[in-house]
């Protein structure tokens, strides 16, 4: 599965198009993600390469309890990554004590948006703390992908993930805090 994102200027004009071209709106989902890293490789990690993220759903329309534990890694950007770890938990507290003496809290950010579906493939519509709104795609074929992107006139594609990208916001704007 090819799995990208790209920053748009406006989500509405996102979701109108998405409606026009036929896509069926899945739901609403709102979540808080706590990014770690394992303590093997604190001070040396890639996000874009590996990451342990704790998820707090406070909306959403899937299958499943309001905690999750992932630790994804994934070998090529633009694929989807592969779940070394994939638990659910009833709270945040049981899923962070997994994590005690092995990973180290990164930083932490929310995210709120829209699932649509488009013959196959799923499109996220979202705000990202830090972050400028934005389109992921998770579809079959890069030709999938690149066609909704021109239909829905992207700004730019951005290739790093999403901890990455937060990781990066924040970096810079500290340096810009301390000066």
């Amino acid at each position: 599965m090819i799995e990208l994102r790209a920053y748009v200027s406006n989500l509405d004009a996102v979701r109108n198009t998405l409606l026009e071209l036929g896509s069926v709106a899945k739901g609403e989902y709102a979540f808080q993600d706590y990014i770690y890293t394992s303590l093997q490789h604190e001070g040396d990690y890639n996000l874009n390469k590996e990451f342990i993220r704790i998820r707090v759903y406070s909306e959403t329309q899937w299958n499943q309890k309001n905690v999750e534990l992932m630790h994804k890694i994934k070998s090529f950007q633009g694929l989807s990554g592969m779940a070394k770890i994939k638990e659910e938990f009833d709270k945040f507290e049981e899923a962070a004590k997994t994590l005690d003496g092995c990973a180290k809290l990164l930083f932490s950010y929310k995210r709120t948006g829209c699932e649509y579906a488009l013959e196959g493939a799923r499109i996220f519509v979202e705000n990202v703390d830090y972050l400028p709104p934005s389109v992921e795609i998770v579809a079959s074929s890069q030709k999938e992908v690149d066609t909704i992107f021109e239909q829905v006139r992207i700004e730019k594609i951005v290739y790093d993930s999403v901890p990455k990208l937060v990781e990066q916001s924040l970096e810079v704007n500290t340096k810009i805090d301390s000066k």
